[in-house]
């Protein structure tokens, strides 16, 4: 089941059953949700004097939503401390985030994305850090892909599947071709095929 955000009106309904003494259980009920939600909802969002407040929950848990993931994993210290040392050692992001699901299977704080990474490393270098001449490119921030609308990698003069001829999808003749092109990562290889379309 896909997982959705607390809503003001859910919030205002917590407020009263806190007022009213009710258990998390009771409200996991009334509200058809996880007790782990109203749980953690109830321990990150409280003042810190006073009861719980929905209107106060719901502008701290708008706040905390607005701030970039990846920004937050910087509190981990642990996180931070891996993925640093391995990108010095002159790991990608890509496979550090892969060693990172091996390596603590059952920790969801250990996991942070490539592009959370790329963003640390750009950060830095900023801060007039030396970060990124461990990556590969070691590029001191991120290149923005052209927009110029040249639209490269379209065939010139093509001619659209929708023009060739009705005989052709009856498969009654052979030398009419399918074919297919595939990139590999990074555009470092590729694979092309060609299919008669009445022998296969």
């Amino acid at each position: 089941m896909s997982y959705s955000h607390l809503t003001l009106q859910e919030r205002y309904v917590i407020y009263h059953l806190t007022l009213f003494g009710l258990s998390v259980r009771e409200i996991t009920r009334r509200l058809e949700r996880s007790a782990s939600t109203i749980s953690r909802e109830l321990r990150r969002n409280k003042r810190l004097i006073g009861p719980y407040w929905h209107d106060w929950a719901h502008e701290q848990a708008l706040a905390r939503r607005q701030q970039a993931r990846h920004y937050r994993k910087l509190n981990y210290r642990h996180l931070y401390r891996y993925v640093i040392r391995h990108i010095r050692q002159h790991w990608s992001p890509e496979i550090i985030t892969g060693c990172l699901e091996q390596a603590y299977p059952g920790n969801p704080q250990m996991r942070i994305s490539p592009e959370g990474i790329y963003r640390w490393v750009y950060g830095d270098a900023l801060a007039g850090g030396t970060l990124y001449r461990s990556l590969c490119r070691q590029r001191p921030k991120h290149r923005k892909q052209r927009r110029d609308g040249s639209f490269r990698g379209l065939i010139p003069n093509r001619v659209g599947i929708e023009q060739r001829p009705a005989i052709v999808d009856k498969r009654q003749r052979c030398g009419d071709w399918e074919s297919d092109t595939m990139e590999g990562a990074k555009g470092k290889s590729g694979l092309a095929t060609h299919v008669d379309r009445m022998s296969r």
